[in-house]
C-alpha cells in the first residue's frame, strides 16, 4: 500500500477520497450552522435547505480562498526584512482578512440574491463575521475530534 493510502475497516482510501471525505464533513458542518443561525437568530435568512446548500458550498470556497490569500500575503512579508515590514504584514493580513468578509457577502448576493441575507450594518458583514467565526470554530472541532478518533489502533 502506498503512503497516501490508509486502511478503514477492509477498505483503503487514497489522498483524493480523503481529500473528498474531509471537505464533505466540512460542508456538512457548514450547513448545520448556517441553518441553526437561520432558524434561532433573526439576522440570518435563508428561506430553504437547498439554498443553505448552495451557500454552504460557496462559503467553503471562499473561506478556502481567503486562507490561501493570507498565506500569500503573510510568505510575501516574511521574506521582508526592512523596518516596516511587520506594520505592513498585519495591516496586509488584516485587508485580506477583513475585506474578504465583503467579497463574500458580494458572492453571496450575486449567486443568490436576496434569498441569503444578513441583517446589520455595512450590508450584514457583522452577522457574517459571526456566522463565519462559528463555522471555523465547528469546523475546527469536527477536524480534532477526527485526528483524535483516528488515534491508536481500531479493533473493527
Amino acid at each position: 500500500m502506498s503512503e497516501d493510502q490508509r486502511t478503514s475497516g477492509g477498505g483503503s482510501f487514497n489522498a483524493r477520497q480523503l481529500f473528498f471525505v474531509r471537505y464533505f464533513a466540512l460542508v456538512l458542518t457548514d450547513i448545520v450552522v448556517l441553518n441553526l443561525f437561520e432558524e434561532h437568530w433573526g439576522k440570518v435568512t435563508i428561506p430553504s435547505f437547498t439554498i443553505s446548500i448552495g451557500a454552504a458550498l460557496l462559503l467553503q470556497l471562499l473561506l478556502k480562498l481567503t486562507v490561501a490569500a493570507e498565506h500569500k500575503v503573510a510568505g510575501f512579508f516574511s521574506a521582508r526584512t526592512h523596518r516596516g515590514a511587520k506594520a505592513l504584514k498585519i495591516f496586509a493580513l488584516w485587508l485580506v482578512l477583513f475585506g474578504s468578509k465583503f467579497v463574500i457577502l458580494w458572492a453571496l448576493g450575486f449567486a443568490f440574491g436576496d434569498k441569503v441575507h444578513f441583517e446589520g450594518k455595512m450590508h450584514g458583514v457583522v452577522p457574517l463575521i459571526i456566522v463565519i467565526v462559528v463555522i471555523l470554530f465547528a469546523e475546527m472541532l469536527v477536524l480534532r475530534l477526527t485526528d483524535f478518533l483516528g488515534r491508536g489502533k481500531s479493533k473493527a
